[in-house]
């Protein structure tokens, strides 16, 4: 498990990039994977922390709702997780969440947009569920 966290944190999961801004994802709680985010996540003051953090948290409960729209589908095998990449593509552009990532200042204002697109498509995956049963 601690394999997968580091592969996430590498991988790029941990930010976002947006012109010079980058996100940090601060609810990892393994100290060595948090040394391991890029220098300007080492030293945030405490309400861009705490931003960081609700960003990091809407993420993951995006992402957990949409692996489990993906699981009702049925389409899982042994070897491999189902991924509806229409329904991803449709959802993304939906919701316009690159229009986040053209609000470089203030750091608030960026924040605020993702988890506020991320909240828009929760929203959108729920009612998809309805509709698949």
């Amino acid at each position: 498990m601690k394999l997968v966290a580091v592969l996430v944190v590498l991988c790029g999961s941990f930010f976002l990039t947006s012109g010079n801004f980058i996100a940090c994802d601060l609810d990892l709680e393994d100290p060595a994977i948090l040394a391991q985010l890029p220098q300007e996540c080492q030293n945030l003051d405490e309400s861009s922390s705490q931003l960081m953090k609700q960003e990091a948290i809407s993420f993951k409960t995006f992402h957990n709702k949409l692996l489990e729209y993906e699981a009702v589908q049925g389409k899982h095998t042994e070897d491999e997780m189902y991924m509806d990449m229409d329904f991803r593509r449709r959802l993304y552009e939906r919701v316009d969440i690159d229009s986040c990532s053209i609000i470089a200042e203030p750091l608030e204002e960026h924040i605020k947009c993702l988890i506020e697109k991320r909240q828009q498509m929760i929203d959108i995956i729920g009612a998809s569920v309805v509709n698949l049963r």
